[in-house]
């Protein structure tokens, strides 16, 4: 039987943070948010003598929140085995740390869904920019994208603070011809209110505006962080 279910990606960028205990904060509050992405198993890609993937534990989840901390460069994937679908790969960069998960649609339309998100990680640490989009949809680029450039204008973007002085400020949102939400620590721009359905003549209209108020473009990526050794004390970073 061929699986309709839709499909959820939302994409997390965080600044780096050298504190284990706020990065378990971080996924108690994403099982919080949906007890699905709880992982049966972890792929530790980026570990070439783990072979295969290993059952997920208590003390995975320790060595995880140690290695966000610790600043050097590495890919786990964490995964249901009754569950191929919903999931989340965890890429730690020099300059950012990148989470891309993927999660069934949820009941409640996209911006609900992030904003609730985002409620239950304010109280450990607020991405620096989110983004989320229909699962399987052209949109999936984005989760090559994140702090060391954004190349594409997501259906949602949310901006902390510090993003949105880095894109010109709160001035600069409101001169966009689109709906900026208070969200926690920042604003959610509401680009394509629900990611499922095709874009229409006019939302490809406004995305080419904010591309050129904003100055995305594959040629020209959006660069937030500001430069590739700034989370860490220089030698901490491996690569970026």
């Amino acid at each position: 039987m061929t699986n309709t279910q839709q499909m959820m990606g939302v994409e997390l960028r965080f600044r780096p943070l050298p504190d284990a205990v706020i990065w378990t904060a971080v996924f108690t509050a994403l099982w919080d948010w949906e007890p699905r992405l709880v992982p049966s198993h972890v792929d530790r890609l980026t570990d070439l003598e783990v072979e295969e993937p290993e059952p997920w534990s208590d003390s995975q989840q320790a060595t995880l929140a140690q290695r966000l901390a610790q600043g050097r460069y590495f890919s786990w994937l964490l995964f249901r085995e009754d569950d191929e679908e919903t999931g989340m790969q965890i890429l730690r960069r020099q300059s950012e740390v990148e989470l891309s998960i993927r999660a069934p649609r949820p009941d409640e339309d996209a911006a609900k869904g992030l904003l609730r998100l985002l409620a239950l990680l304010e109280g450990a640490v607020l991405p620096a920019i989110a983004m989320v989009y229909a699962g399987g949809s052209e949109d999936a680029e984005l989760a090559m994208q994140g702090l060391h450039g954004l190349q594409d204008v997501p259906p949602l973007l949310y901006l902390d603070e510090w993003a949105i002085d880095r894109v010109g400020g709160r001035e600069a949102i409101r001169r966009l011809p689109i709906p900026a939400h208070v969200a926690p620590g920042g604003l959610l721009l509401v680009v394509r209110p629900d990611p499922w359905q095709p874009s229409t003549a006019e939302e490809r209209a406004r995305i080419k505006v904010i591309r050129q108020q904003l100055g995305i473009s594959p040629e020209h990526p959006l660069v937030f962080a500001p430069s590739p050794g700034w989370g860490f004390a220089a030698g901490e970073g491996d690569s970026s």
